[in-house]
């Protein structure tokens, strides 16, 4: 009877019989189950307004699927609002128990500060489940830029020297002169 069938659970149970020209009958039953509903995702790492300063960057994603179980966690990115979304990485388990993660090479991606990451996952059935996008995040591995305003380089003197310098950095704000 398919009306004690429930999404999302085994519970399903179909009775196959077969009779053959001898009036020899057989049956077996088969346990089934039904999974309409994609997985929920949600992306961990990295949060809103993240600054990476690496180029081998961890993403992490929890997704959780109540039928068929998760297949895959898949990880995009975008250079901004309007940019076409690209593929990072992608984990098929979740066996360490820290949810989906895998290794983004950002390498020979330019920096910027309005980088968007997304993850959404599938379950076993191909079900896929609603993105989880992350905003405003900053590739930064460019150091400081220093400037010597005086004295000259290569200049000698027999006296105290005072130093005078200034420092930018186009992503990040400068945390320390010394």
């Amino acid at each position: 009877n398919q009306i004690q069938c429930a999404d999302e659970q085994l519970g399903c149970y179909l009775r196959l019989n077969v009779t053959d020209d001898d009036g020899l009958i057989n049956s077996t039953i088969f346990e089934v189950g039904i999974d309409n509903f994609p997985p929920n995702t949600t992306l961990d790492i990295p949060h809103n307004r993240t600054n990476l300063s690496s180029s081998l960057i961890t993403l992490n994603a929890s997704a959780i699927d109540a039928g068929s179980g998760v297949n895959a966690s898949l990880f995009y990115y975008r250079e901004n609002d309007v940019a076409a979304w690209q593929f990072a990485c992608l984990d098929f388990d979740d066996t360490d128990g820290y949810g989906f993660n895998c290794t983004w090479d950002a390498s020979l991606l330019p920096d910027g500060n309005d980088y968007q990451v997304k993850v959404y996952a599938n379950d076993s059935k191909n079900n896929q489940g609603a993105n989880d996008t992350h905003f405003n995040i900053t590739l930064d591995r460019s150091p400081p830029v220093i400037n010597l305003v005086a004295p000259p380089n290569n200049t000698f003197s027999i006296e105290n020297i005072t130093f005078t310098f200034n420092a930018s950095d186009y992503h990040s704000d400068i945390a320390n002169c010394s």
